[in-house]
């Protein structure tokens, strides 16, 4: 007689994929400012989470890496011999099809007119790199919303801007929320452990207000948190010592408000 089949039941499924979207989201919003291709941020969170797990032990085996992580067990076991990732990273394509496009245009069109299609053209730059991957329609699309090229109807591409990545505004900006972010991390993971009875987390929230008198709660929302900021500010500076800055660990408060959008 056949035994009945069993099935596994994991408790609470639908609760945990809600929750990890919610931190997905969370941190797509800051990614996505960046306006790189997402292996970047996938490649770098795979590294912190496996440099995490494996300061937590150690003697950790690359299958119990593997296992925790979701990460191949051929890549973690790389990753845990030499510490390096990028032989199983994906490359960047528009970079190399920039910096081609950049060397046929002063080989050949001084003016930056690039020719769309044909020998010698965009398509031929993009067919290189990119072939079967993404048309040329695709990635002169991206360049144009990147602000490298224009395109000049279905003939011609100009090439106006070669140097790819972030601006300086854009790497500030873009470093001020990744330290709200890790020391907000750093301050749930303190309160969720229970390791510092000094640890305070707490996130105060209605969804009762009345749109009409939101304006006003903004106003004096800012002003409370403002008024709290700078009393923790002159807390902190009234225990501070002469020294160069970054001498001992960073210690403080992160005061934020948040709305639903």
């Amino acid at each position: 007689m056949a035994r009945a089949k069993k099935e596994v039941h994991i408790k609470n499924l639908e609760q945990e994929e809600a929750i990890i979207e919610t931190l997905a989201r969370a941190f797509a919003k800051i990614a996505s400012r960046l306006d790189q291709p997402n292996h970047r941020f996938v490649k770098s969170f795979r590294k912190a989470l496996m440099d995490t797990l494996i300061e937590n032990d150690p003697r950790i085996t690359a299958a119990e890496l593997a296992l925790r992580t979701g990460i191949d067990r051929r890549h973690a076991s790389e990753y845990l011999r030499t510490g390096d990732i990028s032989t199983w990273k994906k490359h960047n394509k528009l970079p190399l099809i920039l910096e081609d496009l950049k060397k046929l245009s002063d080989r050949k069109y001084p003016d930056r007119m690039i020719p769309k299609k044909g020998k010698s053209s965009f398509t031929t730059i993009c067919i290189k790199h990119a072939n079967g991957s993404f048309t040329p329609n695709i990635i002169l699309k991206e360049l144009t919303r990147l602000g490298h090229t224009i395109p000049h109807g279905k003939t011609t591409v100009e090439l106006v801007n070669w140097e790819y990545g972030s601006s300086d505004e854009q790497i500030a900006e873009l470093q001020e929320q990744a330290t709200h972010m890790d020391r907000l991390a750093k301050a749930v993971n303190l309160s969720q452990e229970g390791s510092d009875e000094n640890a305070y987390v707490s996130s105060v929230a209605s969804s009762k207000i009345p749109p009409l008198s939101l304006d006003k709660v903004e106003k004096d929302v800012k002003k409370t948190l403002e008024k709290a900021s700078s009393q923790v500010e002159n807390l902190l500076k009234k225990h501070e010592v002469e020294v160069p800055e970054g001498t001992f660990p960073e210690y403080g408060a992160t005061v934020f408000k948040f709305d639903a959008t």
